[in-house]
């Protein structure tokens, strides 16, 4: 029992490592795109994040157990219903 709980803890560690450095690169370039004006490296680190939350709930990335928000819950008018963006 205490074999099995101690792989899964160091796979956990592992996971939770890769996906910190994924998140580091998408941070990088994420900025890099706001930096140019690049919306090719912003459409990028879009699909970059979809992937980095796709490891999340699958499974190899379990921590947090919650879900990650959605897009739909940042934008704008779901953060501040009052106001209109348009």
């Amino acid at each position: 029992m205490r074999d099995i709980f101690n792989q899964e803890l160091k796979q956990l560690g592992s996971d939770l490592e890769t996906m910190a450095r994924q998140v580091a690169t998408a941070i990088e370039r994420a900025a890099e795109s706001l930096s140019n004006g690049d919306i090719i490296i912003a459409e990028q680190v879009i699909d970059a994040d979809e992937r980095i939350n796709d490891l999340q709930r699958d499974g190899r990335g379990t921590w947090p157990a919650t879900s990650p928000p959605s897009r739909a819950d940042a934008t704008p008018s779901r953060r501040f219903p009052s106001r209109s963006w348009a």
